[in-house]
């Protein structure tokens, strides 16, 4: 990892992304993910540059025994998801490796974003981020939810949003389906 940063200038927009190593060995981390190509294989966090796709750092899923148990709390003593574990170690490591001064950005899937992940990138490391969000991932806003409702009724493209100005967050509904 660190010989591969000390060679590669990273640059402002990253993304956060998982994928699976097709393995047909016997491993106590196997993982399965139905939705991807390879469903059975090593499950391996990303972090990339947004432009090229070149990968700067990774991570090895090993299950919820070794270090990504979703129950352990962090340093703050904060128990958090496991996307949400991955997105703050990749964005410790731009804050460690990239220049100082860089207004960065981070973007990534429903499975890494939380409102909870975006005010702390925000707020104690200084990087802005996108991500698709699901409405039952914790601290979604109940008024944006309830506008969500209301959208069904209304024409595709119609969008309701809600801005937390204290945290600098600006959560955007948009309907797909008409």
């Amino acid at each position: 990892k660190e010989s591969v940063l000390a060679q590669w200038c990273l640059r402002v927009k990253n993304a956060v992304d998982e994928v699976i190593a097709s393995f047909k060995g016997q491993t106590r981390f196997k993982a399965y993910i139905p939705k991807k190509k390879y469903k059975w294989g090593i499950k391996i966090w990303k972090g990339c540059d947004s432009a090229s796709g070149y990968m700067w750092a990774f991570k090895i899923y090993t299950g919820a025994d070794g270090n990504n148990d979703d129950t352990k709390e962090d340093d703050a003593g904060v128990k958090r998801q496991i996307g949400e574990k991955v997105v703050l170690h990749f964005a410790r490591i731009i804050k460690a490796h990239g220049p100082p001064n860089v207004p960065w950005v981070m973007y990534m899937d429903n499975y890494f974003t939380t409102v909870r992940v975006l005010i702390d990138l925000k707020k104690d490391l200084g990087i802005y981020a996108t991500g698709t969000i699901n409405h039952w991932t914790p601290w979604y806003p109940r008024v944006l939810l309830e506008r969500q409702r209301s959208l069904k009724k209304e024409p595709r493209g119609s969008s309701a949003w809600v801005m937390d100005k204290e945290n600098g967050v600006l959560l955007l509904s948009w309907n797909d389906i008409s």
